[in-house]
Formats: C-alpha cells, structure tokens, sequence
C-alpha cells in the first residue's frame, strides 16, 4: 500500500475532523479513501454513460437474426480449425439414418416436450462432439459387433446428453457418423441393419 502525504490550510483541517466526527470513519485515511471510491466510480459511471449514448446515437437499428449468429459461430470454427491445423486432413460425413437420429430428438424436445431449449442444446451438443471426433478420430471406444461391415466401429457420448451415443467409423481422412442412438436402445439389433452407402456430407 502507498502512503500519500496532503498538506491542508487550517480551514480544510477542520472540515476533516468535523467529517471524521459525525459521519463515522475511523481515520484521516478511511475519508480520503472512501472520496477517492466515489470519484472513481463517477468516472466509471461516466465513461459507461458515453459508451451507451454512443450506442443510441449510432445509425438505425439493425434486425437481430440467426443468420448474424451464425456467421460469428462459423468464424470461430473456421479459426479454431485453422489454429488447430485439422481443417484439410479430417471431415465428417453423415448417414441418412444419423441425421434422422438427430431430427427425431430434436422434434421430440421442441413439439412432445415444449422444451425449445433444450432442442437447441441438444443439436449444439451433438455438432460440438462431432467436432471433437474430427479433432481426435480415435477418441472414441471401440464397438465390436457381428455385423463387418460395421468393422471399426466406434462410439461416443454426445456432450452434455451422456445418455445418447455417437456411433462412427474412421476411414482415412473421413469420420462417418453412422447413427446416434439412446444408450438404452437394442443397439446390436438397430447397427446390423446398417450399410456403408448413402453418405451425406455433414
């Protein structure tokens, strides 16, 4: 703590002690401290002031749509594939099945349980683990089943909703989400139906 040195004229010594008198501080230094609190936070208050004046005088008002979140989510992707150096050796690509796996819940949170939030969290859940297999293909635990074409066969949590698995498989330089499925579902039964064709682009 730094000590500061005031020299006052007798008349501003006495308005001091008549302060520290009657409004209750403890000392000289508690006073000049709580002064210097309350023109700070006029200066704070101050500097807030302009910054939102700014804002209100600043042209017309601009619709907020979800297009404008978007672009910023797709910049910071765009820029954290980039940093990470991922962008050009891993993709993902989607069966049909998968994507109707995520519309399906979807749906059931958005129209069955009035939940908009939560259908919301659920497809920002599942695009981030996606995301996350592209950026550690091997994460995942292997999955044997009978079926071989299903060979390779790995899966995944879904950030967030622990209870639905993200089953994929890696070849080369591609990820290929093959359904995400209720962990209480009869998996075997539902994967040794699958194929390897009808890819879509994730």
């Amino acid at each position: 703590m730094t000590t500061v040195t005031i020299s006052l004229p007798e008349s501003l010594k006495a308005f001091i002690d008549q302060q520290l008198a009657t409004k209750g501080y403890g000392n000289v230094s508690e006073y000049f401290r709580s002064l210097l609190r309350e023109a700070q936070k006029e200066e704070e208050d101050a500097r807030l002031e302009a910054l939102l004046l700014e804002g209100l005088a600043d042209g017309k008002d601009i619709p907020l749509t979800p297009a404008f979140w978007n672009d910023l989510k797709l910049e910071a992707r765009k820029h954290r594939r980039e940093a990470q150096g991922t962008e050009a050796s891993v993709k993902a690509v989607i069966r049909p099945r998968a994507q109707d796996d995520i519309l399906r819940q979807f749906r059931w949170y958005l129209i069955d349980q009035d939940a908009p939030e939560a259908a919301l969290r659920f497809v920002d859940a599942v695009e981030a683990s996606v995301e996350q297999l592209v950026r550690m293909p091997n994460i995942g635990a292997p999955r044997e089943l009978r079926n071989t074409a299903l060979t390779g066969l790995r899966f995944w949590p879904v950030k967030e909703f622990d209870e639905f698995l993200i089953f994929y498989m890696v070849e080369g330089n591609t990820v290929r989400v093959i359904r995400i499925l209720h962990g209480k579902r009869d998996l075997e039964r539902i994967l040794k139906k699958e194929s390897a064709d009808d890819d879509k682009l994730q």
